[in-house]
């Protein structure tokens, strides 16, 4: 059976199987540490940054990056950036 024809639903679970992450959790572990590195090695807004990401809100990406980080993207590059 070829890749293409296993549907995406029974992938995901035999992923979560042999992972014991769902695929979603996977999905945002990367998004984050992806959003930090922007963040730290980029000069680019908070806004490009959500974009490239994949998120289509600005908004929510914020509250998504507080949520995991405990505190706005802004205020985590000026504490990783200056070492506060």
């Amino acid at each position: 059976m070829s890749r293409s024809s296993v549907p995406r639903a029974i992938c995901s679970t035999r992923l979560h199987t042999r992972c014991w992450v769902p695929a979603c959790a996977r999905r945002s572990a990367r998004r984050l540490v992806e959003a930090k590195r922007l963040l730290l090695f980029t000069i680019r807004t908070v806004e490009d940054i959500a974009y490239e990401t994949g998120f289509n809100d600005p908004a929510y990406f914020s509250r998504f990056f507080r949520q995991a980080v405990s505190m706005a993207p802004a205020a985590w590059r000026r504490k990783r950036v200056n070492g506060e």
